[in-house]
């Protein structure tokens, strides 16, 4: 919104001289009513009433200054003599030619001799009325005069042909006429293309002058009557895991501590979010999908080395966690139902190597899953969706969704990211069961498709991502909304310090 502030003694003096259709581009820290309010009040106080006035010193005219205010118009005038106002120069015009008798314009120019390339222009320019505009230094008597005299000295008849000449000049001739045929052709595009410039100054300014009878939009109450569901994505908290800010040139510090910090800043970001969207749109669902990978584990001996917590300890604090996010929830919206959606990831697991068919049943992350879902079993509000493998379809308001982790897709390193990789994969699946939107992490990059999301990592930039030559992105998790009409629409990652 524009401040009104007073205005200084030289915007004043610069206001008094400014045209209204100029104001924006001068003034823009203020509004128009502001400006012609201004302008009023300072003409009343210094007593001017003219409403062309300006502030110039208006110098006494010399007399070769008097010659050529005669000869010429008042806007070309205005720019020869900057420092004098438009109403002295057209009283000082009055009053030359009432002392000199002069009835009429007249044109005192010293008319100038012509160059020899004027010359050849003058004799190739047949309408007087383009005179003023290639000789604006000469009278058209004058250049009248000079075109018979030049025809004569040439030997050229009334049409500008040679009367008596040999081969040789004839050729001479031709090869100056072709020259001076160009130069007339040049002059006649860069005057084509002066006065396309003129009219596209005159459209900006028209833009201007109109840019205030725009049609102001008026607030009315939304009419949204379609049910919507939100969904929080959690995924990569990678909750024991150590990164030394040395280790990826100061890009991301991580540990307990700020992994706590960080889940409490997701959540009071998300329900400010939710409490927006809330408000204009019919939501009655939230679903809260917990995509695994909350621990490191030790299937790395890097980890083993790194980490802060052994595996166990680790899968019981991420769990506490996950415990307070959900009760948080509980207690700060007033949804009809939450449902809680889990998926294993690739960390969790207990043995080196990772399983296919016997994949939850080494999965300590899979095992939380059963606690947290026999903690909440007496809240009516809370659901839980079982997991019993890879993929899990839910139906939302309409829309398929498959969540997953992501690790069962492979990501070799392509130039266009995880995007070729995940398309294949999704392809495939939509063999066997076809699915509107799938949802996963994994990969630590935010991205989202057409018909895919993928989440970030409450860890953030780590050695492993310098090694794979990752590219930076902060620490992140998504939420999105599906519309029981539209589908999947509104998506936002949140993104955490």
């Amino acid at each position: 919104m524009k401040k009104n502030i007073k205005l200084s003694k030289k915007e004043e003096d610069l206001l008094l001289k400014t045209p209204s259709r100029e104001y924006r581009s001068i003034f823009p820290k203020y509004t128009l009513d502001f400006l012609k309010n201004e302008k009023v009040r300072i003409r009343k106080e210094r007593g001017i009433i003219s409403k062309n006035f300006s502030i110039f010193k208006n110098p006494k005219l010399t007399k070769e200054e008097e010659n050529f205010l005669l000869m010429t118009t008042l806007s070309e005038a205005s720019k020869k003599f900057p420092e004098h106002s438009t109403n002295f120069l057209k009283n000082e015009k009055v009053r030359i030619r009432k002392e000199r008798g002069v009835t009429e314009r007249v044109n005192t120019s010293p008319n100038p001799p012509l160059t020899s390339e004027q010359q050849d222009l003058l004799l190739i320019t047949k309408d007087t009325y383009e005179f003023k505009e290639l000789f604006p230094n000469h009278s058209v008597d004058f250049l009248k005069n000079e075109k018979r005299r030049i025809k004569n000295e040439r030997g050229l008849d009334k049409f500008g042909k040679p009367i008596n000449t040999t081969t040789e000049q004839d050729l001479l001739y031709k090869d100056k006429e072709e020259k001076i045929q160009n130069y007339a052709k040049k002059n006649k595009e860069l005057l084509k293309e002066l006065a396309a410039l003129k009219k596209e100054n005159d459209a900006f300014i028209l833009i201007q002058e109109n840019a205030h009878v725009s049609k102001p939009i008026e607030l009315k109450q939304s009419s949204h009557k379609t049910e919507c569901a939100i969904v929080l994505q959690l995924s990569d908290w990678h909750w024991e895991e150590k990164v030394n800010p040395a280790q990826v040139n100061g890009l991301n510090h991580f540990n307990l501590d700020i992994a706590d910090r960080r889940v409490d800043q997701y959540c009071t970001t998300s329900l400010d979010i939710i409490n927006t969207i809330k408000n204009p749109y019919n939501v009655r669902k939230l679903i809260i999908a917990i995509q695994g990978d909350f621990i490191s584990g030790n299937i790395h001996e890097e980890l083993m080395e790194n980490n802060m917590l052994e595996p166990s300890f680790a899968i019981i604090e991420a769990q506490k966690k996950l415990i307070s996010l959900i009760e948080f929830y509980l207690q700060y919206t007033d949804f009809e139902e939450i449902l809680i959606v889990p998926s294993s990831g690739n960390h969790g697991r207990m043995s080196k190597k990772q399983k296919i068919s016997t994949e939850l049943g080494n999965s300590l992350e899979h095992y939380m899953y059963y606690v947290l879902e026999n903690y909440f079993k007496d809240n009516d509000r809370i659901n839980f969706v079982t997991q019993t493998a890879y993929h899990t379809f839910v139906n939302i308001l309409g829309t398929m969704v498959r969540f997953h982790h992501g690790h069962f897709m492979r990501f070799w390193g392509a130039v266009g990211g995880i995007t070729t990789s995940v398309n294949k994969s999704v392809s495939q699946w939509n063999k066997s069961l076809k699915a509107d939107l799938d949802v996963f992490g994994h990969f630590h990059q935010t991205t989202r498709m057409k018909n895919f999301i993928c989440n970030g990592s409450l860890i953030g930039y780590n050695p492993f991502a310098v090694s794979i030559k990752a590219e930076y992105e902060p620490p992140s998790q998504n939420l999105f909304v599906i519309d029981s009409m539209r589908g999947q629409t509104l998506f936002t990652p949140i993104v955490l310090d």
